[in-house]
């Protein structure tokens, strides 16, 4: 995972992920801790973070993927294990829920 830190008042974090690997995902929940920021952006839409990705926290549910997810993630095995959803989101709407950072943010 990269990570670009701007600080001099600006504080931003800009986090770059693989989407599906468990390792990445990791890192983003520990960079969201440490950084601790009051607003979180990711490439997903309002509607998948509070309709799929927080209703998974709550209550885990059976994801179902395409052929096309299946070789993704098959491919993308080879750099560590791979979770759905993505750890990266998963993380992220975790952090949001527990810290009180609406989805979209402020």
């Amino acid at each position: 995972m990269k990570k670009s830190y701007l600080d001099g008042n600006g504080n931003t974090v800009i986090l770059g992920a693989i989407k599906g690997l468990v390792s990445d995902g990791n890192e983003v929940r520990d960079a969201l801790r440490d950084f601790r920021p009051e607003t979180v952006a990711a490439t997903i839409s309002p509607e998948e973070a509070e309709g799929g990705l927080l209703k998974f926290l709550d209550s885990p549910f059976e994801v179902s993927i395409s052929d096309y997810e299946t070789i993704y993630g098959v491919n993308l095995s080879r750099f560590g294990e791979v979770m759905v959803p993505p750890p990266m989101f998963i993380e992220a709407a975790r952090y949001c829920k527990e810290n009180g950072v609406p989805p979209g943010g402020p």
